[in-house]
């Protein structure tokens, strides 16, 4: 999803930092941070059910549009807005060979998907 949507920024270095910048802005926008930015997958007009106002969490996002994709998390993982997002993939896929755990069956709870970014970060 991210190369359809980030397809001439994205790339296999790509930080979770880099991509929040692209869907939140940065820290010296200011108020103007959310502006323009994309609506991937709905996340930032869909409204917040706790408080009927536009932008959701990306989990929530996912959850209405690819509900199976969206279950109760059975591992958490600790990590940090620097890592590259293909390297955090493949330790994942890397912990669930090791663990001869399915991938599909299993689901990480990450703030970067679980939290409402637009309340953390306005």
């Amino acid at each position: 999803m991210l190369t359809q949507e980030f397809g001439d920024k994205y790339n296999e270095k790509t930080t979770f930092q880099e991509v929040g910048c692209w869907l939140w802005g940065s820290p010296d926008e200011g108020e103007a941070r959310f502006q323009g930015k994309p609506d991937f997958l709905g996340h930032a007009t869909m409204d917040n059910p706790d408080t009927h106002e536009p932008g959701v969490s990306l989990c929530q996002a996912i959850a209405a549009k690819f509900p199976r994709h969206v279950r109760p998390a059975t591992i958490f993982i600790s990590w940090t807005w620097r890592y590259p997002v293909k390297a955090l993939l493949e330790a994942l896929s890397k912990y669930c060979a090791d663990h001869r755990l399915d991938p599909s069956t299993t689901f990480a709870w990450l703030c970067f998907m679980c939290n409402n970014q637009h309340e953390w970060l306005s």
